[in-house]
Order: structure tokens, then C-alpha cells, then sequence
């Protein structure tokens, strides 16, 4: 039991998230964000990032109209291949990247799940009580041999 109570507590607090665009700004520092890197940057970028990449992760250490500072989680580079990164700093140019997402809580995806989990517990709770009711049929009144 206490290992579905995890799995559904992961499950909500994964698939209620979604990334959302925001605007540069230094209110952003502390979140963690997705930035995708513009062809440019992907460019400029690789003498730091390695080849170059689509877009990279992290924990925003600071930024500013014309550069942020990210503590580096992963990368995906332009060819689809995924790195992991150990929170190295990385500075990157606002002029190389095309958009920055911050992950949130979705409100549709958070219905949708709500419905799904209601619905599924509605569901299971009826057929037990049916299996429940269908198994004692025959058992009810008779008295115990003496």
C-alpha cells in the first residue's frame, strides 16, 4: 500500500507540471528553468557547452538584461542526446538564447489527473463491494450445523 501511495504522489506531482515561456528577469534567480538556446548561441555556446545544443537546464543563479549565470543539471544537444551536468556555472549570453521556461503547476493537467484518480478509485470500489455482495449471496441466513 504504502508503495502505490508513492507512486500516485509522484505521478501527481509529475504530470501536473508543465513548462511555461517567462521573460528574462532577475525575479527568475533561484528557479530552475529550461533555456532554449537560439542557432546562434548554440553556436557561440559550444566552446563551453561541448557540441552544440537545442537547450539547457538548471538552477538560476542570476541574471540579468544581458546575461544569466545557471548552475548546469542537463543539456540536449542538437542531436537529440542528453547530458547530465553536476551544477557547474555556466554564463550565458541573453543575445544566444531564443526562450526561457520555468516549470509550473497545471491546472488542466491537475484536473485531468484529479478526474482519472476519482474516477479509478469510484471504479475499483465498486467492483469490490459487487465481489463482495456476489460472495456471500448463498451464505446468508443458514445456521451453523450444531
Amino acid at each position: 500500500m504504502r508503495r502505490s501511495a508513492v507512486a500516485a504522489l509522484l505521478l501527481f506531482t509529475t504530470a501536473c507540471q508543465a513548462y511555461t515561456s517567462v521573460q528574462l528577469s532577475p525575479s527568475l534567480a533561484g528557479k530552475d528553468v529550461r533555456v532554449s538556446l537560439s542557432p546562434m548561441g548554440a553556436g557561440d555556446l559550444a566552446s563551453t557547452l561541448g557540441s552544440p545544443a537545442d537547450y539547457v537546464e538548471g538552477h538560476l543563479v542570476s541574471a540579468t538584461d544581458s546575461v544569466l549565470v545557471l548552475q548546469m543539471k542537463a543539456l540536449v544537444r542538437t542531436n537529440g542526446i542528453e547530458d547530465n551536468w553536476n551544477g557547474e556555472a555556466v554564463r550565458i549570453p541573453a543575445s544566444d538564447i531564443d526562450h526561457i521556461e520555468t516549470m509550473r503547476i497545471s491546472p488542466t493537467r491537475s484536473a485531468i489527473l484529479t478526474a482519472a484518480i476519482v474516477g479509478g478509485m469510484y471504479f475499483i470500489s465498486r467492483s469490490f463491494l459487487k465481489g463482495e455482495s456476489q460472495g456471500s449471496a448463498g451464505t446468508g441466513g443458514s445456521r451453523p450445523p450444531q
